[in-house]
C-alpha cells in the first residue's frame, strides 16, 4: 500500500511556509503556539512565525537519508519533522537528523 507519505510532507510543510500563496499564515502561528507549549523552558518556547526563515521537504543528508520537513529558523536552530506513515524508524534515523543540523 502506498501511503503518499511525501505528499502529506509537502502539504504541510505548505501551511507552515508563510511565504506560499495560500496568506494562511495562522497555521504557522498556531503549530509554533502548540510546539511552544510542548516545549517549556527551551529555547523553542517563545517562537513566532517571523522566526521562520526557511521550509524544506525531503532534505538529503548523508547515506541517501532524507528529513521530512526541516524547517530553518532565522537564529540557526532547526525543527525537524519526521512523518511517518505505517513506517518504522531507520537505525539511528534521528541522531543522523540532529548531526546533520548540528553542522
Amino acid at each position: 500500500m502506498e501511503t503518499k507519505e511525501n505528499y502529506h510532507s509537502k502539504f504541510i510543510a505548505y501551511l507552515i511556509d508563510i511565504n506560499k500563496d495560500h496568506y494562511q499564515k495562522n497555521f504557522a502561528k498556531v503549530f509554533l503556539e502548540k510546539l511552544g507549549k510542548s516545549l517549556v523552558n527551551t529555547k523553542f518556547e517563545n517562537l513566532n512565525i517571523e522566526d521562520i526563515k526557511s521550509v524544506e521537504t525531503e532534505a538529503c543528508i548523508k547515506d541517501n537519508r532524507r528529513i521530512d520537513i526541516l524547517i530553518t529558523l532565522s537564529d540557526k536552530r532547526y525543527i525537524i519533522i519526521e512523518n511517518k506513515i505505517y513506517a518504522k524508524d531507520q537505525k539511528n534515523q534521528l541522531k543522523d537528523y540532529i548531526n546533520f543540523v548540528r553542522k
